[in-house]
């Protein structure tokens, strides 16, 4: 298991967290000057290897480093076809979305009453403001988001490209085979078809 270089404050805990879950049998840490300790001393009763970085390996600015994942998207869905699926095929996870129970909302494309208030999407411009949070239509174009199988097993990935309320009807871009999916987790990133990052964002605690 690969992890990332996110290792202070929250990545600390969070690489905490990693370990006890994978319960590795060896954690083989790479470190410069002792950057590790924090997140190794409390696991000090697993096997550890420390090694020093690799001389050869060279820092990436955070342009090459979009770039590598531009590349690897396209390539990724450069045999995904569209697919559709009924709501009541899929499980949502990872959004706020369809948690709820549904209203009738003349003035929304789709509502609901969820534990944390009114989650509405809307054909148009508030007016006033909003008594609880309010998506705009089409919130969801280029979303990137991940498809697992029944047992929660991650099949791949997918872009999704519209939820129809009306229908309930869901439509993807994906790669992985239709048969397989019963689960869409909502991720927060935006990709056109080429795998190029969009501008768009999702509103934080809603989805993603």
């Amino acid at each position: 298991v690969n992890t990332t270089g996110f290792v202070h404050g929250p990545g600390r805990v969070l690489k905490g967290f990693k370990i006890e879950t994978v319960q590795p049998d060896v954690i083989i840490a790479l470190e410069q000057g002792g950057e590790l300790r924090a997140i190794l001393h409390p696991y000090r009763h697993y096997r550890i290897l420390r090694l020093q970085p690799s001389p050869l390996a060279a820092a990436k600015t955070p342009g090459q480093r979009r770039a590598a994942r531009e590349h690897a998207f396209g390539a990724y869905f450069s045999t995904a076809s569209e697919i559709s699926l009924a709501f009541r095929q899929v499980i949502f996870q990872r959004s706020l979305l369809f948690t709820g129970r549904k209203l009738h909302e003349t003035a929304y494309v789709h509502a609901e009453h969820t534990a944390e208030g009114l989650l509405a999407v809307s054909a148009g411009v508030e007016s006033g403001r909003p008594r609880g949070r309010v998506l705009p239509q089409g919130f969801e174009r280029s979303l990137l988001c991940g498809v697992a199988d029944r047992r929660n097993h991650g099949l791949g990935l997918a872009l999704l490209r519209q939820l129809d309320f009306a229908q309930e009807i869901l439509t993807l871009r994906t790669p992985v085979s239709t048969d397989r999916i019963r689960v869409l987790q909502f991720g927060a990133l935006y990709l056109d078809d080429q795998g190029r990052e969009l501008s768009t964002h999702v509103p934080p605690g809603v989805v993603g």
